[in-house]
C-alpha cells in the first residue's frame, strides 16, 4: 500500500494542473480576465460605497496604451473604412497568430485606408454606459508627422 501512495499523488497533481492549471492559462491569454476585472471592480465599488455611479451615457473610464505583452501578441495595425454595418474608420488589429480584432477609431489622424499605425502611437479607450463597456482607439501622435519626413 505504501509503494502506491507516490503514484496517486503524481496523479493528482497531473489532474490538478490539466483540469485547473491549463484553463486558466488559456482563459488568460485569450482576454477574458480583462472584463472579468472589469466586473470585479464593478461589484468593489458597490460593496463600498453602497450604490455605484453608473454614468447613463457613454463615458470615457480608462485611457491606456498597450501593455509590453500585448505589443509583443501584435503583428501590425492597418486602418480600414467598414461601409457595410458599421460607421467611420476602423483599426484591424493583426496578431501574430494569424487572428484580428477590429478596434472603431475614434478620428483617423491622419491616417487613411490601408496606412498602418505604429503600435506606440494607440491609447486604447474604455467607455462605460450603465454596466456595459466597449473600447475604442485613439491615435497619440498625427499621422501627417510621417509627411513631413519625406
Amino acid at each position: 500500500m505504501d509503494e502506491d501512495a507516490p503514484n496517486i499523488i503524481v496523479a493528482l497533481i497531473g489532474i490538478g494542473i490539466c483540469y485547473l492549471v491549463v484553463p486558466l492559462i488559456m482563459v488568460y491569454r485569450r482576454g477574458y480576465f480583462i472584463n472579468f476585472s472589469e466586473r470585479l471592480e464593478w461589484i468593489k465599488n458597490i460593496l463600498n460605497r453602497k450604490n455605484a455611479y453608473l454614468p447613463e451615457e457613454w463615458t470615457v473610464i480608462k485611457i491606456r496604451p498597450f501593455s509590453a505583452f500585448e505589443k509583443y501578441q501584435i503583428q501590425k495595425v492597418v486602418v480600414k473604412f467598414m461601409p457595410e454595418n458599421r460607421d467611420g474608420y476602423w483599426a484591424v488589429i493583426i496578431l501574430n497568430s494569424g487572428k484580428h480584432r477590429l478596434f472603431k477609431l475614434v478620428e483617423n489622424g491622419g491616417y487613411w485606408i490601408d496606412d498602418e499605425i505604429h503600435k506606440d502611437n494607440i491609447l486604447i479607450r474604455t467607455c462605460q454606459k450603465g454596466t456595459k463597456y466597449k473600447y475604442d482607439i485613439s491615435i497619440i501622435i498625427s499621422g501627417m508627422s510621417k509627411f513631413n519626413n519625406q
